[in-house]
C-alpha cells in the first residue's frame, strides 16, 4: 500500500533493505540514486517529517549548512532555546 503518509509508517523491513544499500553505495550518485528510490517508493510528497530522516542519514549536510561541528551547536543550541550554559541539561548538550 506503499506510499505512506508518514515516515514512521514505512515498515521497518523497508528501512532496513534501504538502509543497508544505502551503506552499500560507494559513491554520492549511488546514494543519492537510494534516497530517491526509498523517498519514492514510501513517503507521499510532501511529507511532513522526511526531512527528519535525510538530516540523521546525512549529518554532515548539517553541519555543512551551519558551518557549525557537533560542540559548536550544542553551544547555539543552548543559547537559542536559552539554557543558563551551567545547568545539567545544558551540560550535556555541550559535552
Amino acid at each position: 500500500m506503499p506510499p505512506y503518509a508518514c515516515c514512521s509508517d514505512v515498515p521497518f523491513e523497508n528501512l532496513v533493505r534501504f538502509l543497508t544499500c544505502f551503506e552499500n553505495a560507494k559513491k554520492g550518485d549511488a546514494k543519492n540514486r537510494q534516497l530517491v528510490e526509498f523517498r519514492t517508493k514510501n513517503v507521499v510528497r510532501p511529507s511532513k517529517d522526511v526531512y527528519a530522516i535525510y538530516r540523521l542519514l546525512l549529518p554532515g549536510s548539517d553541519r555543512r549548512m551551519y558551518l557549525l561541528k557537533e560542540q559548536a551547536l550544542g553551544a547555539v543550541l543552548v543559547d537559542a532555546v536559552g539554557i543558563d550554559k551551567t545547568a545539567p541539561l545544558a551540560q550535556k548538550v555541550l559535552h
